[in-house]
């Protein structure tokens, strides 16, 4: 890992050394310039253009500004002296990380949104901060599964923030809970600095969201600042501060008394955060903390990366997170691995155990006919009116069509006991699926499925394409979404919308069925974005009288509709 130190000598210099693990790179540069100077700048950035965001939204003049200004500080800074340092850094293509030693009285300067005419320093590098009179620990940056896990939301009672607040914390928990031993999650006006100095000499990973005010995690009718965190006996080794933070002497103080109290990484923010999209953050990071395994500087990073992916690049919001201590930290899940691996014979014969079992059972499933290559259904449908015998051969595609309907392609992946397991496939052999949205003779909403095996009878329907009208849509980014069909009452008139739910990111798109009709087919979901939803529904509930499709349905990559033009009229 490179370091980058910054030294104050006083309010006209900076002392600033580059250490890299190759040695072309490393430097010293003494730049002369007006602290104060800097400190404006940096205001600029950091308090007027994330309070413009907060206030007006995303504008790409916006984040013009933001790279002219950052640009500017960069120069000033005379980063423009390690320019080939930080070129080299985007030819290798790698994650790279850079560590910060500084002076907590330059704390201030945001050098993960510097830009060096280009992109920003946190396009392309895994950044971290400790301050010079910090007491990280060196060693051991990793956490073991099953350790205690404490989940902290709104202690506050904060109104502007509880809906969002209570939704995040239920989200983490069911990540948190399967892998460690979750305490919590606390909430509201339970949780008083006595309960708080407690959870966090007794947990190793803390994650708390709500309100930072006037130096400290805002309480009822309270604070918790860097004094209480002092009188901990020692504070979780990881740590999520999902709140508003700034760049104030206390907030160093605040940060630097849970690094010198045996804190190993701290992930906090400035500015003021949007409830909505703080929320989104946390549990997108811990998909890649938890999950995914990565490291806490990468997690960050890949996070960062998927909000401006989603939102872009104006959407500022992924300028607010930073990460103090060690980016090294991750969750060690190899430790059953290590011990059994300590024991080279019982894992030789484990081996060769395994293997005999999976020769006899083998044997005995294509012995028995357990297993098959192919099978003769009885075939019914509604293109015609009598049934038919049709062989189907595992990893073979059947065809049935008409020239007055849908075609319909099956592919069978396997036979067991006697029971074909079909995906859909389009014309390229692609794996898709596919919704009939009918209605019945009494004009109510029918979903049909395209096929259906039972009793050894392959049940097929076909859309009639003078009935039907087919819409596809084509997301390819190996998600699964879930599917929804709504109806809601406006102006006297029936609206049908279509939610598609990606619940692990908390994405979900409502769009009136009737817009897709008017959009170009095929549909791709970049042109979907105006539909995204900014106050996201995950889950609905499908016994409801307002939902048409009451069984689980997902799709991944491809989905197909086919609905009646009467329902669109």
């Amino acid at each position: 890992m490179d370091t980058l130190r910054l030294i104050k000598i006083n309010n006209n210099q900076l002392y600033v050394e580059l250490s890299s693990v190759s040695d072309n790179f490393s430097k010293k540069i003494e730049i002369n310039l007006k602290i104060d100077s800097i400190k404006n700048l940096s205001r600029k950035i950091t308090h007027d253009i994330l309070n413009n965001y907060i206030k007006n939204g995303p504008s790409s003049k916006q984040l013009a500004e933001l790279k002219e200004l950052a640009y500017e500080l960069f120069n000033i800074l005379d980063f423009f002296k390690l320019e080939q340092y930080f070129s080299q850094i985007k030819k290798d293509k790698k994650n790279h990380y850079l560590h910060l030693i500084i002076d907590s009285d330059i704390n201030f300067i945001p050098f993960e949104l510097l830009n060096d005419g280009k992109d920003f320093l946190s396009d392309y590098l895994i950044l971290s901060r400790e301050f010079t009179d910090s007491n990280i620990e060196k060693n051991d940056f990793q956490i073991d599964l099953n350790k205690r896990f404490s989940i902290v939301g709104n202690p506050s009672e904060s109104k502007d923030i509880n809906d969002d607040v209570m939704n995040e914390i239920n989200i983490i928990s069911k990540m948190v809970d399967s892998n460690f031993n979750l305490r919590g999650p606390f909430k509201h006006r339970n949780v008083d600095k006595v309960e708080l100095i407690r959870l966090l000499g007794s947990n190793d990973l803390f994650h708390f969201s709500g309100h930072y005010h006037n130096g400290g995690w805002k309480l009822f009718k309270d604070n918790f600042s860097n004094q209480d965190i002092l009188k901990c006996s020692r504070s979780s080794e990881f740590i999520f501060s999902n709140s508003c933070g700034d760049y104030s002497v206390e907030f160093v103080k605040f940060i630097n008394a849970f690094l010198n109290k045996g804190t190993k990484s701290i992930i906090s923010s400035f500015g003021k955060l949007p409830s909505n999209k703080a929320r989104e953050f946390s549990s997108i990071f811990y998909k890649f903390f938890i999950q995914y395994n990565h490291n806490a500087g990468e997690s960050l990073f890949l996070t960062k990366k998927q909000m401006i992916k989603k939102y872009g690049h104006s959407d500022l919001f992924w300028a607010y997170y930073q990460l103090y201590g060690s980016s090294l930290l991750s969750i060690r899940k190899n430790k059953q691995i290590q011990e059994y691996n300590s024991n080279k014979i019982k894992y030789f014969i484990s081996i060769i155990f395994i293997i005999l079992v999976s020769y006899l059972c083998f044997y005995y499933f294509y012995d028995n006919n357990i297993y098959k290559q192919k099978i003769q259904v009885t075939l019914k449908s509604n293109i015609k009116s009598e049934y038919q015998k049709e062989l189907i051969k595992v990893d073979s595609i059947n065809v049935f069509s008409n020239e007055n309907y849908y075609p319909l392609f099956l592919k069978c992946d396997s036979i067991l006991n006697n029971n074909p397991y079909l995906s859909l496939v389009n014309i390229n052999q692609k794996k898709i699926f596919q919704l009939i949205i009918d209605n019945t003779s009494d004009n109510n909403i029918l979903i049909r499925n395209p096929y259906n095996f039972s009793n050894e009878v392959l049940d097929l329907y076909l859309s009639n394409k003078n009935n039907f009208n087919r819409l596809e849509l084509f997301f390819e980014d190996n998600i699964d979404y879930a599917v929804y069909l709504r109806y809601e009452k406006r102006d006297s008139k029936k609206i049908f919308n279509i939610h598609i739910i990606d619940a692990i990111n908390e994405l979900s798109y409502k769009i009136d069925i009737k817009e897709l009709f008017k959009m170009k087919p095929p549909i791709h979901k970049d042109y979907l974005n105006k539909y995204i939803d900014d106050n996201p529904i995950t889950f609905f509930d499908r016994s409801s009288e307002f939902e048409f499709i009451k069984k689980h349905f997902e799709f991944r990559n491809y989905l197909v509709i086919d609905i009646k033009k009467a329902l669109i009229k």
